[in-house]
């Protein structure tokens, strides 16, 4: 049994969790496709969250050992090892909100 750690961070880690443990058959090279298909089945919602078109979408950040995935050659087929570590997250829109009711002029003379 090959296992590979997982933490899924913000709104993925919902439903399932922030720490997780997937097992896959000894004689399985698992992926990183294998794993978001994986957390799908437990967690459908997290297709159209995590997957566009047979991609990471646009905003899902994926971390192998600390290093960024996404930017991989081989994309979901990047393959994974035991000892690998997995960090999922999505960054959304950051709101920035002012304050304050009064118009501030400045007189920069």
């Amino acid at each position: 049994m090959v296992s590979i750690q997982i933490n899924l961070y913000g709104r993925l880690g919902t439903n399932l969790g922030t720490n997780i443990k997937l097992d896959f058959l000894e004689n399985t090279s698992p992926t990183i496709r294998h794993v978001i298909t994986k957390l799908i089945e437990m967690d459908p919602i997290l297709k159209d969250i995590l997957l566009k078109n047979d991609k990471l979408s646009q905003g899902t950040i994926l971390l192998i050992n600390g290093h960024i995935m996404n930017r991989s050659e081989l994309g979901l087929d990047t393959p994974l090892k035991e000892e690998d570590h997995i960090t999922v997250d999505k960054l959304g829109f950051i709101e920035i909100v002012g304050g304050g009711s009064e118009e501030k002029k400045y007189d920069y003379n």
